[in-house]
């Protein structure tokens, strides 16, 4: 009974890298004119260069594996973001 507990333990790691992998994948496939628009309401979409300021908020403009790094880090550490 031990060595089966010890064997999920040591997959946890796995299956968490495995599962974060996929939640990105799954947000991120909508594409970024979909992220953008979500990412801004309200009075602050109708000023003036208020994409550009957006995509540079948020990092958008970023390659996906930099964002998926920088979104686990945040992940790990509690921020679940907007």
């Amino acid at each position: 009974m031990a060595a089966f507990i010890l064997r999920r333990l040591l997959f946890l790691p796995l299956v968490a890298f495995a599962v974060s992998l996929v939640v990105f994948s799954v947000v991120w496939s909508m594409g970024p004119d979909v992220l953008l628009r979500a990412y801004m309401t309200g009075n602050a979409s109708k000023s003036p260069n208020a994409e550009q300021r957006t995509i540079e908020k948020y990092g958008l403009d970023k390659p996906a594996v930099v964002m998926y790094f920088k979104w686990l880090g945040k992940t790990i550490t509690g921020d679940m973001g907007y």
